[in-house]
């Protein structure tokens, strides 16, 4: 079953996880009562000037991963790269995507859903460009979550072409598409009617 692959695989993710950790921490037998009352007075500067080489490690490490293995350890860097650099993170969770397409099938929807909800708050027009090449059950969560967070952040503009982008992917997130048609602004009718109809053609359409 797909959950028994599943479960191995984030058991991987936090082992990988726990050496990021042990790589960042002081060794406190070899340091002296001094030395350790100094790390804990390093100013947040201090901290990510310590952070990005073992991150930047962490990246060349991944490289002779398996893909499964690669993706998500890119997906754990990308998020500590996150408070550090945000455009550093945008590149390192494309990459951690574009690794879970790699990634056994039976657990490959499981891998990106993870990796796009976790991006989806810092950039939601990557997540909007990497979802056509995503799993139909990563497509079928996602593109929904796209919308109601680009309405949540009042951008109607990027919440239509997110909807536009799932109907032409054959994805009708019916939930997300009542909340777009109730939040458009007044003087949006065109718009309203628009998408509804759009919505209504592909509910409509057989499947096969």
């Amino acid at each position: 079953m797909a959950i028994e692959r599943l479960n191995p695989l984030f058991t991987r993710m936090r082992h990988l996880t726990l050496l990021l950790l042990v790589a960042a921490a002081p060794l406190p037998w070899a340091q002296s009562k001094e030395q350790t009352s100094k790390h804990t007075l390093l100013t947040l500067k201090e901290r990510e000037s310590l952070a990005r080489p073992i991150l930047n490690q962490a990246a060349l490490a991944a490289v002779a991963l398996e893909p499964g293995s690669r993706s998500l350890l890119l997906y754990r860097t990308a998020g500590a790269w996150f408070a550090l650099d945000p455009s550093h993170a945008i590149r390192t969770y494309r990459e951690a995507f574009a690794a879970a397409r790699g990634c056994d099938p039976a657990i490959r929807h499981y891998v990106e859903e993870a990796i796009l909800n976790d991006f989806l708050p810092l950039s939601p027009t990557d997540v909007l460009d990497l979802l056509p090449n995503a799993e139909p059950e990563t497509k079928n969560r996602l593109y929904g979550a796209l919308i109601n967070f680009t309405l949540f952040q009042g951008d109607y503009r990027l919440a239509a072409g997110a909807f536009a982008a799932a109907i032409a992917a054959g994805v009708l997130p019916e939930h997300a598409t009542v909340h777009l048609l109730a939040s458009l602004p007044q003087g949006s009718e065109a718009e309203r009617n628009r998408i509804f109809a759009a919505a209504i053609l592909l509910r409509d359409t057989p499947c096969c």
